[in-house]
């Protein structure tokens, strides 16, 4: 039997490897046991997988410790990290992919090198994560802004600086998202967005870039 996992977003995209009885593979399944967790990773690792599509990360995910091999590209397109995943200090030495990616709990970008291009489009994160403006903020901005800082290690006092010329920006790459200095509340996710783009593409390596809508598959 084929593991039953189908992508939400490409019904003709599904899994061929083997299900267990939950119906679904080692990969793809939920509440996986301490054995499962250990040959998770040990599969990831011999197989130098690099495509994580639909994966279920149960355990705490740290990328140092699981990807020393050489890849083309790492696709992380509509995988589900359940607990801290940690990014920090890795050299991404080609494109990775977060498309669709859901971040359950903490996730760490500090010090990560990207020399490639990096796709955040509809990426998930937990709205708890991150505290370096108001903690109580229910505006959709900060929570935003709130996530660049943790994971990039942003100067919290350079970026609040910076606030009117990179919303100037995010207003002329997408004109009907802003209106002056408010957010419509139907845009908000695309000048979210557009911001985290323009944000990350002045404070990463100046050979990174980071991207919110790629259109190449």
């Amino acid at each position: 039997m084929n593991c039953k996992w189908v992508s939400r977003k490409d019904k003709n995209l599904k899994c061929n490897r083997h299900a267990d009885s939950s119906g679904y593979c080692l990969f793809h399944k939920q509440n996986k046991s301490k054995r499962e967790i250990a040959l998770f990773d040990a599969y990831i690792k011999k197989g130098q997988i690099s495509n994580f599509t639909g994966f279920y990360f149960e355990d705490k995910f740290e990328i140092k410790k699981l990807i020393n091999y050489k890849y083309e590209k790492l696709k992380f397109c509509e995988a589900v990290f359940k607990e801290e995943a940690d990014f920090s200090d890795f050299k991404f030495e080609n494109t990775v992919d977060f498309t669709n990616t859901e971040f359950k709990s903490y996730v760490n970008f500090k010090n990560a090198d990207f020399l490639h291009n990096c796709v955040f489009k509809k990426t998930i994160f937990n709205e708890n994560d991150g505290k370096a403006f108001s903690s109580n903020s229910n505006n959709a901005l900060e929570k935003q802004l709130n996530i660049l800082v943790k994971f990039f290690d942003i100067d919290v006092k350079m970026l609040k600086k910076d606030l009117p010329i990179l919303k100037l920006s995010a207003q002329r790459v997408k004109k009907d998202t802003c209106n002056k200095s408010s957010i419509k509340e139907t845009n908000v996710l695309k000048f979210a967005d557009t911001l985290f783009s323009v944000v990350t593409s002045r404070y990463s390596n100046e050979n990174t870039k980071v991207i919110t809508n790629d259109k190449t598959k």
